[in-house]
């Protein structure tokens, strides 16, 4: 169910790092937060996302 998921997002232009990083998030897997220095990429995933500055 993940790879669908994960082609999915790709599909839909998501950049397949960002889209892995969506579905764990999302199926609870990393408690439903994002750690990352880019988290404009992101925008509009509906995540939890904790910025910790620039890369």
């Amino acid at each position: 169910m993940g790879a669908a998921a994960v082609e999915q997002m790709v599909a839909a232009g998501l950049d397949w790092a960002v889209g892995h990083a969506v579905y764990a998030a999302a199926s609870d897997s990393v408690a439903g937060q994002i750690v990352t220095a880019m988290p404009e990429a992101y925008d509009g995933t509906g995540t939890w996302v904790v910025d910790i500055g620039e890369p």
